[in-house]
């Protein structure tokens, strides 16, 4: 990768999973600029759904997991088991949401080859998931590709709501808009599609400097989200 030295990141993550990437860049000389794009609060059924299924979780053959908020919307519900407890596969999206398990204390996790929705899925259609009980927490708004994929290879795949997503209650756009028409960044950091989805909604119609910016991203998931936006030339390889 080309050297970051003195190069200005805009880290786009929530203030409650910005920790690591902001001493990543740091570390390599980067200087930072966090704006959060996405906040998260409890599901719309005010975990309704989530606790029924948690009383139930015994008739659940496999769990999925595709953020790290899932996983901790999930073991912090008051019928939540414990990591020692839990009976069911557990498979994860990818690397960050396996090791946020592990610390947990979870075993034996499965995840794909990629880490995305389409790489988990792929992972999955190598077993017989005809007939089998599938719990799946996840953000209200979040990618159908795992759901409608076990539902044709016969699998019961139950979606439960965790968390929703939001722009954060301070966001300023006007703020934001005059930073991206300057030319103090360099770089803008994406780890969820929620924060794509989100700065496109900010941008949209508006003039910004995208000329002189370019886009990293977390996890394939993320990236794949950008390719379907009308930025995916900014997407730094």
């Amino acid at each position: 990768m080309q050297s970051l030295q003195g190069k200005t990141i805009l880290i786009t993550r929530s203030k409650k999973r910005a920790e690591h990437l902001l001493h990543h860049y740091t570390s390599q000389g980067a200087k930072i600029i966090h704006i959060p794009l996405v906040e998260t609060k409890a599901p719309s059924d005010h975990f309704a759904s989530l606790d029924s299924a948690l009383k139930h979780l015994h008739d659940y053959d496999c769990l999925l997991f595709t953020s790290q908020t899932a996983v901790e919307a999930f073991f912090t519900r008051p019928s939540a088991p414990s990591a020692e407890e839990l009976s069911c596969r557990v498979f994860a999206v990818g690397p960050q949401t396996k090791a946020f398990l592990e610390k947990l204390g979870v075993q034996d996790i499965e995840m794909g080859t990629v880490s995305s929705s389409e790489g988990l899925l792929q992972h999955l259609k190598q077993f017989d998931l005809e007939g089998k009980r599938i719990l799946f927490p996840r953000a209200k708004d979040g990618s159908d590709v795992l759901i409608d994929g076990v539902k044709r290879k016969g699998g019961n795949i139950i979606f439960v709501e965790a968390y929703q997503t939001e722009f954060p209650k301070d966001f300023n756009k006007e703020a934001f808009l005059k930073l991206l028409q300057g030319d103090d960044v360099d770089y803008i950091h994406f780890s969820s599609p929620s924060a794509v989805n989100h700065f496109c909604a900010v941008v949209k119609g508006q003039a910004w400097n995208e000329h002189h910016i370019q886009f990293f991203t977390l996890g394939e998931t993320t990236k794949e989200a950008l390719q379907q936006t009308p930025f995916a030339h900014l997407l730094k390889n």
